[in-house]
């Protein structure tokens, strides 16, 4: 949610995007699972599969925006934020799959009986803790390049590693990894990299940003002693 999103309403654009195509899959990235009820996105993205015959994607993840941001968009203000995302993206395949153990709430109750598939989840993340998550309850899983390419490497082999067929109707029968990543293109270098331009200095001021935040400190590399220095000491 910023000044430079075009909308962080996915299921409005994820809808409009589907009715100006015929063929392509139409995916959301990202879902940000930590400010949605797991019915709600679960509901609204099997309607979508349903509307456009099957060509809908579910990418789900969690990222944090501003702090007002935060505040506004979450669920339940009166209390102390808590960390539920596994419990919420296992929440997610539940309802779809109507998976729910027997004395669950929710077990019998399943979500759009009348749609007779679901659209594909992939869970979306950019660590090795979200390659274990993803693993773990057997999905597919999309690694955010872009925004931490040095732990890509890490993520994919950790995810394969943790995979586990999860049983449910439409997941992967294997590790199933897809790599992101922003690519221009030019009919020159030149072009390419005016057209890169903007969003690389526009990640690079989301980084800043984040870091600020964070209140990080950046380490300054302290060059070599030179020869003279060492004779001195």
């Amino acid at each position: 949610m910023s000044a430079s999103t075009a909308s962080s309403t996915h299921e409005v654009l994820v809808a409009r995007a589907a009715a100006l195509t015929d063929r392509i899959r139409v995916g959301s990235g990202v879902v940000q699972l930590n400010h949605y009820s797991p019915f709600k996105v679960a509901e609204a993205f099997t309607v979508l599969y349903a509307m456009s015959l099957g060509r809908i994607d579910l990418g789900i993840g969690r990222a944090s925006s501003a702090p007002a941001l935060d505040f506004a968009l979450r669920r339940v203000r009166s209390d102390v934020p808590v960390d539920d995302y596994a419990e919420q993206v296992a929440e997610v395949l539940a309802w779809l799959y109507d998976a729910f153990p027997d004395g669950h709430p929710f077990a019998g109750h399943p979500l759009l009986p009348g749609v007779a598939d679901r659209p594909q989840p992939w869970l979306l993340g950019s660590s090795t803790q979200s390659a274990v998550l993803a693993g773990r309850l057997g999905m597919r899983y999309g690694f955010a390049g872009s925004a931490n390419p040095r732990a890509s490497r890490a993520a994919a082999q950790t995810f394969a590693e943790q995979f586990r067929l999860s049983g449910l109707a439409g997941s992967p029968a294997e590790p199933y990894f897809m790599y992101t990543m922003r690519v221009a293109v030019g009919a020159t270098q030149e072009e390419g990299d005016r057209l890169r331009a903007p969003a690389d200095l526009f990640h690079q001021w989301l980084r800043r940003e984040s870091c600020g935040q964070r209140r990080c400190r950046t380490r300054t590399r302290r060059s070599p002693p030179s020869a003279e220095s060492r004779g001195r000491a």
